[in-house]
This record gives structure tokens, sequence and C-alpha cells, in this order.
């Protein structure tokens, strides 16, 4: 004899505890009191927890039970908390497993009836082939930036072989008593431009920018990119007068580029230069910073500003004032 037919109700509940049990992710459920009914096999698996052990408990056991298996406890039980909780839906962020290792994203989201609050319905994905390929991904570039001294948008010198550069640039400035300076300019409202016209134009405005930089100065000078828009420049036996003059004519190169290209974004940059005057007790770093602060001041005084640091006079220009 044929089984008897659930009513339609029955059915519907029976096909979605079924869906829940069976979904690739890990699937727990609350109850408006905060009850735990419902543990899926998958969330039992990712936490190793036995589901049914977990249901009819409340909330704060059912947490701290799944706390026992992760890398840092305490992280999951703060990010956790009572923030998931709230409306609209929450997704909290990643957290790490033990045994074997994985990388959990947990999400949870209000169960609604009309306008009264049901329960909770937490979601737990494995996202760890994704965060292992990112890594990985990750670093390869590092590699890449390690082993290749050109950046790959623009292809100027990268921040890796610009350091090297701006070492010795440095060293031999110390040893012959010779000026030098470091550029700093930054393409301005870059954030705007991608957000307007999208990723692809900016990554072209950035290229852009790299020619422009490359026209404006002196044939020996290097021309680096060091990270996003920001762009450095260095100036062997600059002093302050001739870092002025190679920062006004690349200010006066982009407002011509801006004529030439009206159907264009129009770019601009700022420009902060750091002057290097031995003998002096600075490293490198400290004449990059310098020409960073002096960016810094320009982009407050908004776009196509130039701000020079002339650096410290020395004792014998002192003397000889």
């Amino acid at each position: 004899m044929p089984n008897e037919a659930l009513p339609w109700e029955k059915l519907i509940e029976s096909t979605l505890l079924t869906l829940l049990q069976a979904a690739g992710e890990g699937i727990v459920v609350f109850d408006a009191s905060g009850v735990c009914r419902m543990v899926s096999r998958k969330a039992g698996d990712y936490f190793g927890q036995d589901p049914a052990a977990l249901v009819g408990k409340v909330r704060p056991e059912v947490i701290v039970a799944l706390s026992h298996a992760c890398e840092e406890p305490e992280s999951f039980l703060s990010m956790v908390g009572e923030s998931d909780l709230s409306e609209p839906a929450q997704i909290l962020g990643e957290l790490e497993i033990r045994n074997p290792r994985r990388v959990l994203l947990w999400a949870s989201y209000p169960i609604k009836r009309e306008d009264d609050l049901a329960g909770r319905l937490i979601i737990i994905h494995d996202v760890t082939r994704e965060v292992s390929a990112e890594r990985a991904r990750r670093h390869l570039l590092q590699r890449v930036e390690q082993l290749t001294p050109i950046d790959a948008l623009t292809g100027l010198a990268n921040r890796r072989r610009f350091i090297e550069e701006h070492d010795r640039e440095h060293a031999r400035a110390g040893r012959a008593w010779d000026t030098y300076a470091v550029l700093r300019a930054d393409v301005d409202g870059m954030g705007a431009i991608n957000e307007a016209f999208g990723v692809p134009v900016g990554d072209n405005a950035l290229e852009r920018a790299a020619e422009l930089l490359k026209t404006g100065r002196r044939d020996y000078d290097i021309v680096a990119r060091l990270a996003n828009d920001e762009f450095a420049i260095l100036l062997p036996g600059a002093d302050a007068l001739a870092a002025r003059a190679v920062a006004d004519r690349i200010i006066a190169g982009f407002a011509r580029d801006n004529v030439d290209r009206p159907d264009d974004p129009v770019l601009s940059v700022c420009i902060g230069v750091g002057v290097c005057v031995p003998p002096t007790g600075e490293v490198a770093a400290d004449v990059l910073r310098r020409a960073g602060d002096a960016l810094d001041t320009a982009r407050q005084r908004g776009a196509s500003q130039v701000e020079i640091d002339p650096g410290a006079p020395t004792e014998s220009s002192r003397q000889g004032s």
C-alpha cells in the first residue's frame, strides 16, 4: 500500500530541510529565542561537532562549542559576539579552522515572518581554495616584483629598482659632497577617475601620466612608479632650483596634454621635492620621506601644486652666508 501523501505544508517543510542538509555550505538555524533548531552535516564537519548534540542548545553554548575548532577562538567569539544578531544580513568575515585547516566565511541572515523576527540563519562557506589562490597570486606578484625591476603597467622602474638607484645616488653624493633631489608626484583625483570612467581608463591615465613624467625629466633622471598613482623621479646633481625647474616643466606638460586630449580625463599632478645637501646625517630613506611630506603639503593646497623641501643647510654654507 503506498505511503499516505504528506500535507502540502509538511511537504514544503521536509523539502526545505532536505535542501538545507544537502547544501554545499554549512547551515545553522536559531529560532527567535536563540535556541538552535538545526545544524547541517556540513557545518558539523567544518567544526568537528555532532549536529544532533548542538540542536536544542542556546546560542551562546553553540557558539562556544564551535569556537573550539578555531585557530583563534577568542577572535571568533569577538567577531561573532552579538554583531550577527542585527539587521540586515551580516557577512562578518573569515575564520580559520584547525584539523583539517580551512578558511570559512561566516554570514548571518535574519529570518522574517511578515515584520516579525522568526529566527536567524547562519551560512558558513568554505573559501579555502579562493583564499589560497589569492595568497598564491600575491606571493607570485611579490616574487615578480623582486625579480623584475620594471613596473608591468607603465614600463617605468618599479619601487625596488628606484630604492636601489636612490641608495646608490645617496652614497655617491655623500662622497662627492654633491646635492641631489627626489621628486614625488601624485596624480590628482585618481580615485574619481576610476569611479567615473572605470579601471581600464584609469590604467590608461596612469600610462599617460608616466609618459608625461618622462617627457618632463632630464635625460639622466630616473622615473619610477612607487605604488598605485604615485611616482618618483631621482634627480642626480640637482639643487632646489633645478628641481623646481623640472617640477614646473612637468606641471606645464600635463596642462598642455589636457588641451591636446579634450576627450580624455583631465590629468594633473601634485609634486613634492626633497633636496639632499651633503654632508648630512640623513640616509636615503630620510630624503624620500621629506619628499613625501612635501607632497602632502602640496596636495593640501589643491591640484597642480609644488612644494620644495630644500633640506638643512650644511655647516660650510652657513659659514659662507
